[in-house]
C-alpha cells in the first residue's frame, strides 16, 4: 500500500516524513491509515492539475498522534473552503493543499515546450525547486487591464496587411460573381485566421461561408496528411461541394519565380487529394490531368501511413462523386508553385465556372521595391505580424487569491494585440474598398 502511494510522494520534498505516518502504531493501524491515505489522495490522481502532492506541511500534519479520519475530514474541509473562496494564505495546510495546481500550471504556461515534449510531468525543475518558489508567493492585487497602442511602425504594417487583404477580398467577390457555387473560406490558424480571414468576414456574406481550420506548417513535412476537418465539414463538402479557399501566408520564397504556399497549405491540399480518392473511388483516371499534383508526388503520397490513417478516417463520410480541382491563387501568378519546400508547374485555372475548386491561397505580396509598388507596400516587411507574441510583453504572475492559487496577466497579451491590430485593419479596409 506504502508503494502505491509513494507516486503521491517526491523523493527530495517529502518522502523522508511519510515514514513517519506510521511511527506510533501498530501494523495494521499504519496498513489502515495508508489505505485511507491512499483512498483520499487517490480522489484526485497526481496528474491532474487539482490533484494532492504530500508536502512536508501535510505529512507532518497527518503524523501526529491522533484518529486519522478527522484528519483527512479536515483536509477536505480546507479543500471546500478554497474552491468556496474562503483561503487563508496564512494556513500552511490550505496553502499546499494548492501546490500541485501550481505544479502542474508553472509547467504548463512558463515552459510549454517542456510542458508538450516531455508529456506533461514531470516538469523541467524539480518539486523541491518548485515549492520553494511555491512557498514564496505572495497575495496577488487586482488584474488591472492595459492599453494596447500601435506605434509608429506598426501602423504602417496595418496598412500592408490591410492591402492584402483587400486583394484577396476583391479576389473572392469576383470568384462569387462568375460562378454559381457557394465559396466556403478557411482560415488556417492562426496566421490566415488573423490576419485575412477575420479581418474580411464583414465582407463575405452572400454565397460565401467561413470557418477555421489549423494545420500547422511547422510540423508538417513532405508527406504529411492532416485530418484537420470535423465530420459536419466533410459531410458538407461531400454533399454539396462548396468552392473552398484555404487561407495561409508563409516567408519569403528564395526566388522570385514562385508562387510560394506553406507547408500547412501544402498539407492541406493532400487531404483534398485523399477526398477526391475517396469521391473516384480510388480509379484515378477519373481525375484526368487535374490531380493537382505530379503523378509520382501522388504515388509516393499513397504509399504513407498518414495517406491511410486519413483516408479511414473520413472514408464513411464521404460518398462517390465529383472531385475538386486542386489550384492555387496568389496577388502576383507566376507559372511555378512552391507548394513548400518544392516547386512544381502551377495549374493555369480560370476561377470561374461550376467546377469545384479547392484553392490554396497566399494572399502577401513580397515584393518591396519597384517604380509599380503601392505606397501601402513601400518602407513595409511581408509577414510583419506573424509571430504576434513577438511585438508584445506579457507575463503571467502567480500568486494566492480568495481562491488558493490564482494568476494575473501583466503587460499586452498577444490576444489583445491581434485584436487591435485587427480593428486597425478592418478601419483600413473600409477606407479603401
Amino acid at each position: 500500500m506504502q508503494g502505491n502511494l509513494t507516486r503521491y510522494v517526491d523523493d527530495e520534498l517529502a518522502r523522508e516524513h511519510v515514514v513517519q505516518l506510521g511511527a506510533h502504531y501498530s501494523r495494521d493501524e499504519v496498513v489502515h491509515r495508508f489505505e485511507k491515505l491512499e483512498e483520499w489522495v487517490g480522489r484526485y490522481h497526481k496528474t491532474n492539475h487539482d490533484g494532492t502532492v504530500l508536502t512536508p506541511a501535510l505529512t507532518r500534519y497527518l503524523s501526529q498522534k491522533s484518529a486519522f479520519e478527522p484528519l483527512l475530514d479536515h483536509l477536505s474541509h480546507l479543500r471546500d473552503e478554497t474552491r468556496n473562496g474562503r483561503f487563508e494564505l496564512s494556513n500552511a495546510l490550505q496553502r499546499d493543499l494548492e501546490f500541485r495546481r501550481f505544479e502542474y500550471e508553472y509547467t504548463r504556461i512558463l515552459e510549454p515546450l517542456t510542458y508538450e515534449l516531455r508529456g506533461r510531468y514531470p516538469s523541467p525543475l524539480s518539486t523541491m525547486e518548485l515549492y520553494r518558489i511555491f512557498i514564496a508567493l505572495e497575495e496577488l492585487p487586482k488584474q488591472v487591464e492595459e492599453e494596447c497602442r500601435l506605434d509608429e511602425r506598426q501602423g504602417a504594417e496595418v496598412k500592408r496587411a490591410a492591402f492584402e487583404a483587400a486583394g484577396l477580398v476583391n479576389f473572392l467577390q469576383d470568384f462569387r460573381s462568375q460562378t454559381p457555387r457557394e465559396i466556403l473560406v478557411i482560415g488556417n490558424d492562426r496566421f490566415g485566421r488573423q490576419w485575412f480571414v477575420e479581418p474580411i468576414e464583414a465582407y463575405l456574406q452572400d454565397g460565401f461561408s467561413v470557418e477555421y481550420h489549423r494545420v500547422r506548417s511547422g510540423t508538417s513535412t513532405r508527406m504529411s496528411v492532416p485530418s484537420p476537418f470535423p465530420k459536419s465539414t466533410v459531410a458538407r463538402l461531400s454533399r454539396e461541394m462548396p468552392h473552398v479557399v484555404v487561407v495561409d501566408g508563409c516567408h519569403a520564397p528564395a526566388r522570385n519565380d514562385v508562387v510560394p504556399l506553406s507547408r500547412g497549405l501544402r498539407a492541406f491540399g493532400h487531404w483534398f487529394v485523399v477526398f477526391n480518392d475517396l469521391r473516384c473511388e480510388g480509379d484515378v483516371r477519373k481525375l484526368g490531368g487535374e490531380a493537382g499534383f505530379p503523378k509520382n508526388y501522388l504515388r509516393a503520397l499513397k504509399r504513407w501511413h498518414e495517406y491511410a490513417a486519413a483516408r479511414e478516417f473520413i472514408e464513411e463520410w464521404v460518398t462517390p462523386g465529383p472531385t475538386y480541382r486542386i489550384a492555387s491563387w496568389a496577388p502576383e501568378m507566376t507559372d511555378l508553385v512552391q507548394m513548400g519546400d518544392e516547386p512544381i508547374a502551377r495549374d493555369p485555372i480560370t476561377f470561374a465556372g461550376d467546377r469545384p475548386l479547392a484553392i490554396l491561397a497566399n494572399p502577401i505580396v513580397y515584393r518591396t521595391e519597384g517604380d509599380d509598388l503601392p505606397a501601402a507596400l513601400r518602407g513595409t516587411t511581408p509577414r510583419y505580424f506573424d509571430d504576434p507574441e513577438q511585438h508584445v510583453a506579457d507575463e503571467v504572475l502567480f500568486g494566492f487569491g480568495p481562491f488558493g492559487l490564482e494568476t494575473r496577466r501583466q503587460g499586452i497579451s498577444t490576444e489583445k494585440f491581434a485584436r487591435t491590430v485587427q480593428r486597425h485593419i478592418k478601419a483600413e479596409l473600409k477606407r479603401i474598398l
